[in-house]
């Protein structure tokens, strides 16, 4: 979740001069679709479009309207739901098989700048090998990676940081959104964290338990 600066001349966008857009999140391939739009090539607003597919912003943003991008599908590996994914449906965050754990060398001891999966870090205030030596402390006091795994649900307007899994009190929601999250998975319209962490690092088991 990153702030995003529009800035422009185009007379549409005087109504939101020195405003901000808080009516909902917008995907970067959503920020494709909406220059394309602009470019006259595609219409990105389209109600057919799948669930994955860019939408365009334009009129949310300039008119402050609620944002066409509702729902979000990520998965760590794109032929399986086994070694994490998530669905995001407005503010709502749920994360299945989310693994946890210390990524360890071969001789059992956490590795530095590893993949330690299920652990919040705090925002870096050091430098990097600092942080990363510190990340590595706190995931070897736990189990190894891959020794368990759970569900997650977050609510990301309460809780951008997601520090507070409500799986267990809101189980309808959980059922619901995993059940949706089960009859999307077939369709093939999903964005695997390796794409996400190739230009923002906000996969899995990195920079925090999910960002």
């Amino acid at each position: 979740r990153v702030p995003s600066l529009v800035w422009g001349k185009h007379p549409e966008l005087h109504p939101m001069l020195g405003r901000s857009y808080t009516k909902g999140f917008v995907h970067l391939m959503d920020w494709h679709a909406t220059f394309a739009a602009l470019a006259g090539y595609m219409d990105g607003e389209g109600e057919a479009l799948e669930v994955n597919a860019g939408r365009s912003a334009w009129h949310a943003i300039t008119r402050d309207l609620a944002s066409p991008r509702t729902e979000l599908l990520c998965s760590t590996d794109p032929y399986s739901t086994n070694h994490g994914a998530f669905l995001r449906q407005g503010d709502w965050k749920l994360l299945i098989n989310v693994h946890y754990g210390a990524q360890r060398d071969e001789n059992g001891r956490p590795v530095v700048g590893g993949a330690h999966a299920g652990h919040w870090w705090p925002p870096r205030a050091q430098s990097t090998q600092a942080y990363l030596q510190a990340q590595a402390d706190v995931a070897g006091a736990g189990p190894s990676a891959g020794s368990s795994s759970r569900t997650l649900l977050f609510n990301l307007k309460d809780d951008p940081e997601e520090r507070f899994d409500l799986a267990a009190r809101e189980p309808a929601l959980v059922k619901r959104m995993a059940a949706r999250l089960s009859a999307l998975w077939p369709t093939g319209n999903r964005i695997t964290a390796s794409q996400l962490c190739e230009t923002s690092r906000i996969c899995l088991g990195h920079d925090s338990v999910l960002q």
